[in-house]
């Protein structure tokens, strides 16, 4: 049977972080786990708890979030996962940079994968290193620092000396706040 995958999100009205994910990821497991679905990478915003949730094709996913609001806390999302529809440049970039200001790093890092797909050249890789700034902060949101590090110091060199505007995006200045991370390795989310 095939599974059909949703992206929840939980309010974090706790103060969990990244390192709380081993015994976060447990708990969801205790409350998904009993109806038959999957939970895959769990990660803390400073907002949200969010993962991923395999259920099987057809089935009801309603008892199942009334579970986790009641046992771990106000749903905040609860979005099945598709193919997004075609987008232009624009929509793609407004939508990703509004993921990325609420702290949705790895929804606005699948957002710029439809963009990215199709680019070449410079372009592409621009494109890349926003995609790899936002991986690198979903790893800090699971407390994986030396990944985030490493990842951004990624994005980076993919950006290069691209200082102009991309379709609005600031580069230049989120670049230097990359840049002002990776000096001190103290990761604080950011907004562009």
């Amino acid at each position: 049977m095939r599974e059909v995958r949703y992206l929840i999100r939980l309010a974090n009205h706790s103060g969990f972080t990244g390192k709380d994910c081993p015994s976060l990821t447990q708990r969801v497991l205790a409350v998904v786990g009993p109806g038959g679905g999957k939970l895959v990478n769990l990660r803390v915003s400073q907002y949200a708890i969010e993962f991923d949730l395999f259920v099987e094709e057809g089935q009801d996913v309603q008892p199942v979030l009334k579970r986790l609001a009641k046992q771990m806390g106000p749903l905040l999302t609860a979005k099945r996962l598709e193919p997004p529809p075609p987008m232009d440049h624009q929509t793609v970039i407004n939508e990703a940079r509004a993921l990325f200001n609420e702290q949705r790093f790895w929804e606005g890092h699948e957002m710029l994968e439809v963009i990215w797909k199709p680019a070449k050249g410079r372009e592409r890789e621009l494109v890349q290193g926003l995609i790899l700034t936002a991986a690198a902060l979903v790893h800090f949101q699971k407390d994986q620092i030396p990944v985030c590090l490493s990842m951004l110091q990624n994005a980076l060199d993919r950006i290069g000396d691209w200082s102009e505007s991309y379709y609005g995006w600031d580069v230049r200045t989120l670049t230097l706040q990359v840049r002002d991370i990776l000096a001190t390795s103290h990761i604080t989310p950011f907004t562009v």
